[in-house]
């Protein structure tokens, strides 16, 4: 369903029962949030949403909590699933806040939650987690009553699932939840993407649930998950959106360090004097791009020429000398490396006005909330792995949703440098037209080998089940060439294809002694100790063949 704000007839918070009315601080709800609300509140079908940064998307959320806790199941739990800690730790933050004071116990789960952690949670009717490692598989299993009281599941960001590792994490998880043999309900949300459909096809319809009267309002067969599209007509305020490419350097170092003296330049151009945060990669890259601005700045002023903001009137104090000096210009920097004091500063600062430019590493694209008319992104790279790697897809949809800031104006300006070759790339991402696939293919044989691990034992129609449920069975014959599959893929059904990928898989797990045939049926098959080795490390099947053929007395 495509929807436009003016056609929307919003509805009013007292359509909740009373106790309910309470966490919401606003009268009605949003064109985002009043369209869904029949199929979020009123129903129990499975739903998938796209819709700008900022547009509520979390309050559809709140809506299918709250039915689940109106139900008469009152041991019912419901699981959030976000992408980063970040997301998680301000998610329940402020649902504790909010939600617990009525009765409903939030908690949240991590990687590193121990064994009494995942007991407390028992107790939970709201859990807070990231589908990374162990949060949703192997040490669930050991606490049934988690599993069993399941009753919705909550993704946020599903258009993370084209994300090398991550995205197939969530894909397994999901996939897992829809054949753990009973009915969970699942709610979505997505940024801007062209394929949603195929996501809700993926989810699909809850089969002990009527199915949606209006599915062909919203495009979509009756079999999939109810299906609703916002444009960025819905973002709070308009943003516009620049990319612009430079000529690859030598080096990434030199390629970053040459985009500093474009800064001021861009900031001139779109900021228009309201306040600027330029998102850099690494710490010193902060202080460099920081440094550079105020030096083309000083430029401005022995030229006489006219600067593009108002320095601040009163010294700002800092305990780092060169942030003192920066800010007598209204620039400053900002990462995790300060002392405490000096960024709750520079936060304060730039949230007054005080501070009109402040370069910051990306990690505060997911953590305190620094909303600004103009974002720019400097460089599109990031250091990790030993490496240089564009920035995921996630991240930059945050750094750019920084953009704009809705109590003060009504648009926000985005501006991106990379170089000449992603060019392309991120004015798509940018505009929500880059198409999700599945990121399962590439570490199939890790994830079917975990299963076997959870299973005990399993058959390889059992698997071949397993793998129809998930994300890749709805993209694979889409665009075979993506998966990298041969000619003859055309002339095969999904599951034919699905078969053979079944079947190589475990060929390889077999043949390198990471699986084998377990009791009297050939078909029966089983992790063997080099197999859990592989799951319980999180090991990827390259770097196990590694391990296996390192001589036996290696150090």
């Amino acid at each position: 369903m495509h929807s436009k704000p003016g056609g929307v007839r919003l509805k009013p918070v007292t359509a909740l029962p009373d106790m309910w009315r309470s966490i919401y601080k606003f009268p009605v709800f949003n064109a985002v949030q009043s369209t869904c609300f029949d199929s979020v509140y009123q129903s129990s079908r499975n739903v998938v949403v796209s819709a700008p940064t900022g547009s509520g998307k979390t309050v559809v959320f709140e809506l299918a909590i709250i039915r689940m806790l109106q139900s008469s199941n009152t041991s019912a739990k419901a699981v959030y699933l976000a992408p980063t800690k970040a997301l998680c730790s301000e998610r329940y933050k402020d649902w504790s806040t909010r939600l617990q004071p009525l009765g409903c116990i939030v908690m949240e789960i991590t990687g590193d939650t121990n064994f009494s952690g995942l007991s407390a949670a028992k107790h939970a009717r709201v859990i807070v987690t990231t589908p990374v490692r162990s949060s949703l598989t192997r040490r669930w299993t050991d606490h049934d009553k988690i599993l069993s009281n399941l009753a919705l599941l909550l993704i946020d960001e599903v258009h993370i699932l084209h994300e090398k590792g991550r995205g197939a994490r969530l894909e397994v998880i999901v996939s897992r939840m829809k054949n753990y043999g009973q009915q969970i309900r699942f709610v979505a949300v997505s940024a801007t993407v062209p394929n949603l459909e195929d996501v809700a096809e993926w989810i699909s319809r809850n089969s002990a649930v009527p199915p949606n009267p209006k599915a062909s309002e919203q495009g979509v067969p009756a079999s999939f998950a109810d299906l609703f599209r916002f444009g960025e007509e819905f973002r709070p305020c308009h943003l516009s959106k620049f990319v612009y490419g430079y000529p690859k350097l030598k080096d990434e170092f030199a390629f970053t360090a040459s985009l500093n003296k474009h800064l001021l330049g861009l900031v001139q151009e779109h900021a228009k004097a309201k306040p600027c945060l330029i998102f850099v990669s690494t710490r010193k890259g902060t202080v460099q791009a920081a440094d550079a601005v105020a030096k083309q700045l000083a430029g401005l002023e022995q030229a006489r020429e006219p600067l593009p903001w108002s320095k601040p009137e009163a010294p700002l104090r800092f305990q780092d000398p060169k942030l003192e000096e920066l800010a007598t210009s209204g620039i400053a920097f900002h990462h995790a490396g300060m002392v405490l004091d000096d960024r709750r500063a520079v936060e304060q600062a730039f949230l007054s006005g005080s501070i009109k430019v402040l370069c910051a590493t990306t990690t505060l694209a997911t953590g305190v909330n620094l909303p600004a008319y103009c974002v720019i992104i400097r460089g599109t790279k990031q250091y990790a792995g030993g490496g240089w790697a564009e920035i995921s897809d996630l991240d930059f949809v945050q750094m750019i949703g920084r953009a704009g800031r809705p109590q003060f104006d009504a648009e926000g300006v985005a501006v991106v440098m990379t170089q000449n070759d992603q060019k392309q790339h991120y004015t798509e991402l940018a505009s929500g037209n880059t198409v999700i696939e599945s990121s399962l293919a590439a570490e199939l044989v890790e994830h079917i080998n975990a299963e076997l691990v959870l299973r005990g034992t399993s058959s390889k129609q059992a698997i071949e089940q397993w793998i129809e449920g998930t994300f890749l069975h709805v993209r694979l014959l889409k665009n075979p060439a993506w998966y990298n599959l041969d000619e003859t893929a055309a002339s095969k059904t999904s599951k034919e294809v699905m078969q053979s990928i079944v079947e190589d898989a475990l060929n390889q797990l077999d043949q390198h002694d990471l699986a084998t045939a377990s009791g009297e049926s050939a078909d029966e098959l089983a992790a063997t100790d080099f197999g859990d080795i592989l799951a319980k490390y999180f090991l990827s099947f390259k770097t196990m063949l590694l391990l296996l053929q390192a001589p036996q007395n290696a150090t």
